[in-house]
């Protein structure tokens, strides 16, 4: 008989077993494959002054409007001290190719927006916009499976991630703002996942000039303190945390967004209804 264990199933299952469900570790065979574990504890959530202040200078050196981004900064929260158990999520965004299995096992539509709903979504856009990233045939197009997956709503986004824990042996579901930044910038209060400083080269932000989603996993020094990759630009990612008036916080920067946007305290919100080109998500799993 085979003695062989699955460590990567037990890396990061029993610590977070132990935390949520005491020292049995009963979740241990919960595929945790793909994802960084984040510890419980404090951590400085939201920007102070200085951060905001060198956020503005950042902007200007690589070309940005510092007016632009005055209002932008008003809304962040201020730094304060929150706290977070112990979690476990994905260490990049789901991908097309992820998404396409997840379409074609449960029937579920596949990305996308129709042509009206687009125009009264997004005015100063053109149609033509939604063309690069709908599907083909059914299908992500060519040489877009690696990309994150994007005309995915808020409540697609929970869906997937319920199907995703499921199958793992696990609950999925969203992470909360305060998990998304902390999984983002760990406990040092840094700005971007990979330091204080912003650096073009790090992030699919308009700075980089791609002016398109680009294959995750593809940036490994801009790796947070825990290991998740893709947490400034290439694509903001829904979370589960709403607004008063029922809008979803969304995180992380995108391709179309700024070196201010890309920050982990960076905050603005959507219609969880939207379907856009700029927005992906990643999930949470945690024992059932």
């Amino acid at each position: 008989m085979s003695t062989h264990v699955d460590t990567h199933r037990l890396r990061f299952a029993c610590p977070l077993a132990l935390a949520l469900a005491g020292p049995a570790c009963a979740h241990a065979t919960m595929d945790t494959s793909g994802t960084v574990e984040v510890p419980a504890g404090a951590f400085a959530m939201g920007s102070s002054l200085h951060e905001r202040s060198a956020a503005i200078d950042a902007l200007a050196h690589h070309g940005g409007d510092p007016r632009d981004a005055v209002e932008r900064l008003r809304a962040e929260l201020p730094q304060r001290v929150a706290r977070t158990d112990a979690f476990v999520i994905m260490s990049v965004p789901v991908t097309q190719a992820e998404y396409g299995r997840y379409v074609y096992d449960v029937g579920v539509p596949e990305p996308w927006v129709d042509p009206t709903t687009w125009a009264r979504t997004h005015p100063a856009e053109s149609a033509g916009e939604v063309e690069r990233f709908a599907w083909a045939n059914g299908r992500p197009q060519p040489g877009r499976s690696e990309h994150p997956a994007v005309l995915v709503s808020q409540p697609e986004a929970r869906a997937y991630c319920a199907w995703w824990g499921e199958r793992r042996g696990g609950r999925g579901r969203l992470p909360s703002e305060a998990e998304w930044e902390k999984a983002a910038r760990g406990d040092d209060a840094r700005a971007y996942p990979w330091g204080s400083r912003f650096v073009a080269a790090l992030a699919n932000t308009r700075e980089s000039g791609r002016g398109d989603t680009e294959a995750i996993g593809r940036k490994p020094a801009a790796a947070s303190p825990y290991g998740a990759l893709d947490m400034a630009g290439n694509v903001l990612e829904w979370t589960a945390s709403v607004t008063p008036d029922e809008r979803v916080i969304v995180k992380g920067g995108g391709w179309q967004g700024d070196a201010i946007a890309a920050r982990c305290a960076a905050r603005s919100s959507r219609s969880p209804s939207l379907r856009d080109v700029t927005i992906g998500f990643r999930c949470v799993l945690e024992p059932r």
